[in-house]
C-alpha cells in the first residue's frame, strides 16, 4: 500500500462541512468554483486542483 501524502491531524478538529450564504448570482459563483486554475489565487490553503470531468 502506498504511503499517504496527508499530514497527521487531530480528528476532533477536522471540519467536515461549512454552510455559508454567498451574496452573488449563482452564475458568478459557478464560474468561480469551476475555474480550477485560479483556486490557488484566492484560497491560500489550496496548492493545486485537478479534475478529470
Amino acid at each position: 500500500m502506498s504511503e499517504s501524502l496527508l499530514p497527521d491531524y487531530d480528528p476532533t478538529t477536522l471540519v467536515r462541512s461549512i454552510t455559508v450564504e454567498i451574496e452573488a448570482p449563482a452564475s458568478l459563483v459557478g464560474e468561480i468554483v469551476t475555474d480550477l486554475d485560479s483556486y490557488p489565487l484566492w484560497n491560500p490553503l489550496c496548492v493545486a486542483v485537478r479534475s478529470t470531468l
